[in-house]
C-alpha cells in the first residue's frame, strides 16, 4: 500500500474517502494510521450527505437527472447499498437520539425505526425544499432553498418562519448562536433568545 499525500479535507466514515482530485482513483491511502479505501457507490448520482445509525450507514443521494435520487442504506460498512423508501432528492440526514430526520426536496421527514418507515414532519414550511439542518436542545432548524431559515419547537411536527431569508445550505448550532451558510457563499450569525 502506497500513501498519498494530500493538501485538502479528507471526509472519513466507514470506508468513504474525499481526496483532492489528484489523488490515484480506487487507491487506499494512510491518515493517521487509518487506513482507508474506497468503497462501493450507491448510486451514479452525488453524495449529498451521510448519517450513521447504529450499525447502519445512510447515503443521501441527489437527482441531478441521471438516474434515482433518495436515501440509501448500507448494513457492512458500504460493501452493498439498497434504497430506502424516499425516492426523492436528499439534501441532509440528521440522527437526533433514536430519531432520523431527512431533509429532501420534498420537505422533512421523520423516522423512529431506523429508515424503514417515515413520516413527513413539515407542517408550516412554505418551501419544502430542505438543505440543512440542525438542532440545540428543543430548537430545531431547517435552512431552505429561496425561502430561510424555519425553527420547530415540536420535534419538526410544525415550523414557523425566522425572517431569515435566502438559499441556507449549510446550519450548525454553537449556543447560543446559529450559524448559517447560504449558497451564495455568506455566512450569517443570529443568536437564540
Amino acid at each position: 500500500m502506497k500513501p498519498v499525500s494530500l493538501s485538502l479535507s479528507i471526509l472519513i466514515l466507514f470506508g468513504a474517502c474525499k481526496t483532492e482530485p489528484s489523488a490515484p482513483a480506487n487507491e487506499p491511502f494512510v491518515v493517521s494510521n487509518v487506513v482507508c479505501e474506497q468503497a462501493n457507490k450507491p448510486s451514479d448520482n452525488p453524495i449529498q450527505c451521510f448519517a450513521v445509525s447504529g450499525t447502519n450507514l445512510f447515503a443521501g443521494i441527489g437527482n441531478f437527472g441521471n438516474g434515482v435520487g433518495g436515501l440509501f442504506l448500507s448494513t457492512n460498512n458500504g460493501s452493498s447499498w439498497s434504497t430506502s423508501v424516499l425516492p426523492r432528492s436528499v439534501h441532509c440526514l440528521f440522527v437526533f437520539g433514536h430519531e432520523f430526520f431527512c431533509a429532501t426536496e420534498g420537505g422533512i421527514f421523520l423516522s423512529a425505526n431506523n429508515g424503514t418507515n417515515w413520516t413527513e414532519v413539515d407542517s408550516g414550511l412554505s418551501n419544502n425544499d430542505v438543505w440543512s439542518l440542525a438542532v440545540s436542545g428543543t430548537n430545531f432548524f431547517a435552512g431552505t432553498y429561496g425561502g430561510g431559515i424555519f425553527l420547530s419547537t415540536n420535534n419538526g411536527t410544525n415550523w414557523t418562519a425566522t425572517g431569515a431569508k435566502g438559499t441556507v445550505s449549510a446550519l450548525v448550532v454553537s449556543n447560543p448562536y446559529v450559524f448559517a451558510g447560504t449558497y451564495d457563499g455568506e455566512v450569517f450569525i443570529g443568536v437564540m433568545r
